[in-house]
């Protein structure tokens, strides 16, 4: 069933992987094994065309019975970003550009955004500190 689906899903356009995730034991089911299978499409249409499919269905009307609970479907949208403060230049909830903001901007607007914000605390922590004996 498991390499029917795949080779399924594979025919759909914007196809991009699917992964099955080691079974786990769910503390929810008891002593039952929770399979994930993760896949990944190009874009939401493409996505929406596999999850709403007839071939989708019939395959999993196929597995209903081998089910001890029903299936259950996440779908997320990710965004890729270059590194960790590229996220400062993208608002949330948004796509992000294909081309990622310049390195020197994200330098400066950290060491901007720290130094206004250290500096401060270290010039009022000091005497305090100081005065502890620390």
């Amino acid at each position: 069933w498991q390499q029917r689906i795949a080779r399924a899903m594979g025919t759909f356009p914007g196809f991009v992987s699917a992964v099955v995730v080691e079974p786990q034991m769910h503390s929810d089911v008891g002593d039952e094994l929770l399979f994930t299978v993760r896949f990944r499409f190009d874009n939401n249409a493409n996505l929406h065309s596999w999850m709403f499919s007839s071939t989708r269905e019939a395959l999993l009307l196929e597995l209903e019975p081998l089910l001890t609970t029903p299936d259950v479907v996440t779908a997320t949208l990710t965004r890729k970003l270059p590194d960790a403060l590229s996220d400062l230049f993208v608002p949330a909830g948004s796509a992000t550009k294909p081309r990622p903001p310049a390195k020197w901007k994200v330098v400066v607007l950290v060491t901007c955004a720290l130094y206004t914000v250290v500096w401060p605390v270290a010039k009022a922590i000091a005497p305090w500190l100081t005065q502890k004996g620390i």
